[in-house]
Order: C-alpha cells, then sequence, then structure tokens
C-alpha cells in the first residue's frame, strides 16, 4: 500500500476534489477493468464530482432525476468533443474513452451542472481526501512519474517505489 498525508497537494482554484496518478516511465499495457464505472445525474448535479475510470473501461452516465438532461464531454487539454448525447428519464449512457486525459462533463440544459471525468492508462490512480491523504494499492517496484491534479492545477513528479515504499510525500518542497 502506498501512502500520503503529510501535507496537502496543490490547492485547487475551483474547488475540484484532488486527482493523484502514478504513470511507469516504462512502456506498460494494463487491461481495462470489465466493470463499469458511473457518474449520475442527481439533485441537478453530476455525481461524483469527480470519476476515475482506465482507458477502454465502460463509464455509465446515468440521469437518476425526472427531467431532461444532457451530457456533453470534452477533453481540457484538446479541447475536442468525446460526445453530446441527451440522457432520458432514467436513461443511461455508456461510453468508452480510448484516450488518457482529463475530460469536462457539462449539461447544456442546466449550466449549473458540471464535473470531470479521469481518464488513466494505468490502474495506479485515485481520488485524494480533502486533507491529501491518498491509498494506491498493489504498486510494483520501478519508476514512476506522478501526476497531482487539483482543478486545472497540476503537479508532477518523478519517483521510484522500492519493494518497501509505504509513504510518497508529493508536495512541492
Amino acid at each position: 500500500m502506498l501512502e500520503k498525508f503529510q501535507e496537502r497537494p496543490p490547492p485547487s482554484t475551483d474547488g475540484s476534489l484532488t486527482v493523484v496518478l502514478l504513470e511507469p516511465r516504462t512502456s506498460q499495457q494494463f487491461p481495462a477493468p470489465d466493470e463499469p464505472v458511473q457518474m449520475d445525474q442527481l439533485g441537478m448535479e453530476f455525481l461524483p464530482p469527480v470519476l476515475l475510470a482506465t482507458v477502454g473501461q465502460p463509464v455509465h452516465f446515468h440521469n437518476g432525476e425526472d427531467i431532461l438532461h444532457n451530457v456533453r464531454v470534452y477533453n481540457i487539454d484538446t479541447r475536442e468533443t468525446a460526445f453530446n448525447i441527451s440522457t432520458p428519464i432514467g436513461g443511461t449512457y455508456e461510453h468508452y474513452f480510448d484516450t488518457a486525459g482529463t475530460y469536462r462533463v457539462a449539461c447544456d440544459i442546466h449550466p449549473q451542472m458540471g464535473a470531470s471525468v479521469v481518464i488513466a492508462a494505468t490502474p495506479y490512480a485515485t481520488v485524494a481526501e480533502r486533507n491529501g491523504r491518498f491509498t494506491l494499492d498493489n504498486v510494483s517496484p520501478g519508476q514512476y512519474t506522478a501526476t497531482i491534479q487539483a482543478g486545472p492545477d497540476r503537479l508532477q513528479r518523478s519517483v521510484t517505489i522500492n519493494a518497501d515504499t509505504t509513504e510518497l510525500d508529493l508536495t512541492d518542497n
């Protein structure tokens, strides 16, 4: 188990949750999980506000309300639209992302609704607790690039994980 608890990650400028990713510096292929993850439209919000998935993993967008919504998703770096689809009452749309990155989720019908989907090319990804603490299980020893992302703010560090590594301090010292 890899855990960080000493200080908080960089503050988000928009109140977003912090995502931590470890990407191996050597090319590795990771199978996509078959189990879908889901983002709900409920209470005029997207829940969870930050959703993690792996490249190729099914992602469900579900309308749990009694009103029509839509889901417009675009890559925050390229601004390329992944899809824009209506989600009828009780409806679910399934999508498979084939490119890693952070995607903005919006409902054009209700502009106050917004969220993020982070698509990772690695299984070593998590959303940190509000105090900055995070846990990643079963991280293989090796060289990694650690990315800490809070909203539009990103911090990257080169890290080495050894067989006995249990803590990782990713603060900006």
